[in-house]
């Protein structure tokens, strides 16, 4: 039986994880400054505010480095969104 059963199509499986992937659209243009530090902000503190596409866990010790970058630029970023992400993340 020759085709009688075909083996499943598997879509492309994508090795970049979230922050990476944030990383990546924030270079090219796809996202602003201030929402790359917000998006990596939530990715710490609070999940349920990431857009779907970047949905994703954290690996136990990406927490640490993230708060630490976004409390290096928090100055740099616009006065809303320092006041906003300054629920999480204290200078």
């Amino acid at each position: 039986m020759t085709g009688a059963c075909s083996a499943p199509k598997h879509l492309p499986v994508s090795n970049v994880s979230m922050t990476e992937q944030l990383r990546i659209d924030f270079e090219n243009g796809h996202i602003s400054k201030d929402s790359y530090y917000s998006y990596l902000t939530y990715s710490v503190f609070v999940q349920d505010l990431l857009p779907e596409k970047y949905d994703g866990k954290l690996a136990p010790r990406d927490a640490t480095p993230i708060i630490r970058q976004v409390k290096r630029t928090l100055p740099g970023l616009s006065p809303k969104t320092q006041e906003h992400l300054k629920q999480w993340i204290k200078p």
